[in-house]
């Protein structure tokens, strides 16, 4: 069985217009801001895979290949005015203490 076995081409497009929808809102720089701006999206990993994919201007396909992010794992993009996006950081989990850096996935305790 594969990953998205058992969904539907609708669900499938309609998890597209989500994600393009989150990249739209999120991944490009507010040019009618008087200031610069910042902002904090917190969401989970499929979503964060999503716009760091924008972010590279990858092809959709390869959202699937960042996707194992971990729990409360930080990730930083900046975009700014007439620049390409800057991935700053992506599953960043220095934060935590060593016990709790974990994707949840087997195997999946960072070092």
């Amino acid at each position: 069985m594969g990953f998205l076995d058992g969904y539907e081409r609708s669900e499938a497009d309609a998890g597209r217009r989500t994600a393009d929808g989150l990249a739209a809102r999120f991944g490009t720089p507010n040019t009618q801001a008087q200031r610069p701006t910042h902002e904090v999206a917190v969401t989970h990993a499929y979503p964060i895979a999503w716009m760091v994919r924008d972010a590279l201007s990858a092809p959709p396909a390869r959202w699937m290949s960042l996707a194992g992010a971990a729990n409360t794992g930080l990730t930083v993009i900046e975009y700014t005015d007439g620049e390409p996006p800057g991935v700053v950081m992506v599953n960043d989990m220095s934060h935590l203490p060593a016990e709790l850096r974990w994707t949840g996935f087997a195997g999946g305790r960072a070092l």
